[in-house]
């Protein structure tokens, strides 16, 4: 079977060198069972077409388009006439009708699959305007075969008049990841990357941005150390909230205990997971949560605030902890428990439900292919 894998949004999501893309990691599992997969990620105008081999029998292509925000604007001509599956990470985008009409003038089955039902924008004049075409996107995906990202996504839809509504979770790339990670001790890790022996130390990973609340974590780090003068706070990613992030830590007299890198590549990021204690995340709109995948992955512990993705990936107290506020969050960090434990359970719940081979499995079955 032929499938293609077309990504709309025209930024930074589904490019290529980001740490477990979501389109990437779905057609691997798509070519591991012998099918030939084509990414279609549109790109701006003015940047450069890409089109090279990036895994057996999966094809990468970077199609420079019109846009609108960073919806995708085209007649989709350079699409391959002859897939016999076309995925398309859809969302509300303005011009997902278009693709439809593309997929039945070809006779191409149709997946769109979803994230989000409505805008997620800080701009309200933007999130007005989407929110109009939200409307129109969902009596649209009314009578459709829909892929949902989450639980709670499945329930929008269905709530919205959505009928034929499928979770096929997000997942993560397996080739992606180190899989012998035990073999390095927390104490080499931390020697690789230059962090404290002694220390008790939380991660926090992700894009420093309005949207992921990261200065949340100020209030939790400030209580923790306050009690147990041995945790540091580490924090990986860049953003219009680093500088206020630091100034905060800083007028809490924090900074000597903070550890920070912009970025880390990619296949050095189980370094970091495996030199950390626990793992923390404040969004309370987290659509799904990549870097909670990872951290359970390697068998971290999670401290992460109810939102639709967690709530889908963690098993409350069995595998992770969920909480409405920071200071439940702090006050469950300091219990005592069998974080081994947890980070095992963790890790076992990845492999049986997170990895993308499910969410393909279950686009297969719907679709009867």
């Amino acid at each position: 079977m032929k499938v293609g894998i077309l990504v709309l949004f025209v930024n930074s999501f589904g490019i290529r060198e980001m740490y477990n893309a979501q389109e990437i990691g779905m057609a691997k599992a798509f070519a591991d069972e012998n099918n030939e997969v084509t990414i279609y990620k549109c790109v701006a105008s003015d940047a450069k077409k890409i089109n090279e081999i990036v895994y057996p029998n999966v094809r990468y292509i970077c199609q420079p388009v019109k846009t609108i925000g960073n919806n995708a604007v085209s007649d989709f001509a350079w699409l391959d006439t002859d897939i016999d599956l076309l995925v398309c990470f859809s969302d509300i985008q303005l011009i997902l009708k278009s693709v439809y009409r593309w997929t039945k003038k070809y006779h191409v089955q149709f997946a769109p699959y979803v994230g989000t039902t409505e805008s997620l924008s800080d701009n309200k004049i933007t999130r007005t305007i989407s929110n109009i075409n939200a409307k129109r996107i969902m009596r649209f995906y009314s009578d459709k075969f829909v892929f949902a990202k989450t639980n709670a996504v499945k329930e929008q839809l269905e709530r919205k008049g959505v009928r034929k509504v499928y979770v096929a979770p997000v997942g993560l790339d397996i080739t992606k990841l180190r899989s012998d990670y035990k073999e390095v001790s927390m104490s080499e890790a931390r020697q690789l990357l230059g962090l404290d022996q002694n220390a008790r130390y939380l991660l926090m990973v992700g894009r420093l941005a309005p949207g992921r609340e990261p200065l949340r974590c100020v209030d939790l780090f400030s209580h923790l150390h306050e009690v147990r003068g041995d945790f540091r706070l580490l924090v990986v990613g860049r953003g219009e909230l680093k500088d206020e992030l630091f100034a905060r830590l800083s007028d809490k007299g924090l900074s000597a205990y903070s550890d920070y890198f912009d970025s880390i590549p990619n296949v050095d990021m189980w370094k970091v997971y495996r030199a950390v204690d626990e793992f923390v995340s404040f969004s309370s709109m987290e659509i799904f949560g990549m870097s909670i995948l990872e951290a359970m992955y390697y068998e971290k512990p999670v401290y992460v605030m109810h939102a639709p993705g967690p709530n889908d990936i963690i098993e409350d107290g069995v595998n992770g902890f969920l909480f409405d506020s920071v200071s439940e969050m702090a006050e469950n960090i300091l219990q005592p428990k069998d974080e081994d434990q947890i980070g095992q359970a963790a890790h076992e719940r990845i492999m049986e439900h997170f990895l993308w081979s499910k969410a393909v499995s279950v686009i297969k079955e719907a679709l009867n292919i």
